[in-house]
């Protein structure tokens, strides 16, 4: 798996297609437009796609390390999600399930999904 560029971007533009739905869901009541959730589905995953591939890429890893870090990227990703929500005028409780939920969902999906869309391409 190389890191740059078409290997990575085609995973981050799948895995960003992929978790859009469970973001706009979990966002749209606070956004002040339409398209606010597609720009927070895009900064979440920069925020973490090209680490986790970086490091995925460096040397094959067990299954353990690789869910160890899809779980890492659930959590920075909730929070992030979590956070926008909450600055949006979301209570604190709700904040945090919907941007966890959010989270959980749309990584089990693009991770699961995204693997065996990837799997020939990649």
């Amino acid at each position: 798996m190389s890191f740059w560029p078409s290997a990575w971007l085609t995973a981050f533009v799948w895995t960003c297609a992929l978790e859009q739905p469970f973001y706009i869901w979990a966002l749209r009541e606070r956004a002040a437009r339409w398209w606010t959730p597609c720009l927070w589905t895009i900064a979440f995953n920069l925020m973490t796609h090209p680490a986790l591939w970086l490091w995925a890429s460096d040397n094959p890893h067990g299954p353990g390390e690789l869910a160890a870090a899809e779980a890492l990227v659930v959590v920075a990703e909730g929070a992030a999600a979590a956070y926008v929500l909450a600055r949006a005028g979301e209570p604190t409780r709700r904040a945090l399930a919907r941007g966890f939920g959010a989270s959980l969902a749309a990584n089990l999906t693009s991770w699961l999904l995204g693997g065996r869309l990837l799997a020939g391409v990649i």
